[in-house]
């Protein structure tokens, strides 16, 4: 089970602004430096959590359709957009919105869900004979969790403070640890 970014989010949760205001920088001399460090922040964050933050379209490849819900590989899930299948034929499907639901009554974890009196339909025998294609996200800034922004904060700040080093992955597990990584166990989505 695997996913990828088809459209990736359009904005970030936080504001070049406030990632300044945490390193404590007044000057624009550092903007761009600063603002490249915000979207690996999220990412960091988002790998961390189970969750997407800013509204994006996913693609989650699956080997076949099985049982009455699925859980989705990342949440919050706004929509489905499609779902496509490699029959036994090897041909490419479609499948009807008749069929499946998305279900967002779990704590946290959103499902794709199927429809009562409906079945899923036989997929090829490959890792990725299904396709799902969903758009995920808390939608804007505003909607994400306040610790979820203020982990992202601090990972920029540690970021810039240590900017030789921040490519190295030895230094990325150690960011931050204990009190800081606390703050997205609030919101980590558990068992994904």
């Amino acid at each position: 089970m695997s996913y990828q970014t088809i459209t990736p989010p359009s904005d970030e949760p936080v504001t070049l602004a406030q990632a300044k205001a945490q390193c404590r920088v007044d000057s624009a001399e550092e903007d761009d430096f600063i603002e490249s460090l915000i979207q690996p922040a999220r990412e960091l964050a988002e790998h961390r959590t189970g969750r997407a933050l800013m509204t994006q379209t996913l693609e989650w490849a699956i080997p076949d359709l099985a049982g009455d819900k699925i859980p989705f590989p990342v949440s919050p899930v706004q929509s489905i957009e499609s779902i496509k299948y490699i029959d036994s034929n090897g041909v490419e499907q479609t499948l009807s919105p008749s069929v499946y639901a998305l279900d967002k009554t779990g704590q946290g974890k959103h499902y794709l869900r199927l429809k009562n009196g409906q079945s899923w339909p036989s997929a090829n025998t490959q890792f990725d004979a299904v396709k799902v294609t969903f758009v995920a996200g808390y939608g804007d800034a505003a909607a994400v969790p306040a610790a979820i922004k203020q982990w992202i904060l601090m990972a920029v700040s540690f970021f810039y403070k240590h900017r030789e080093t921040a490519s190295d992955e030895s230094v990325v597990t150690e960011l931050p640890a204990t009190f800081c990584d606390g703050l997205l166990q609030t919101v980590k989505i558990w068992g994904l």
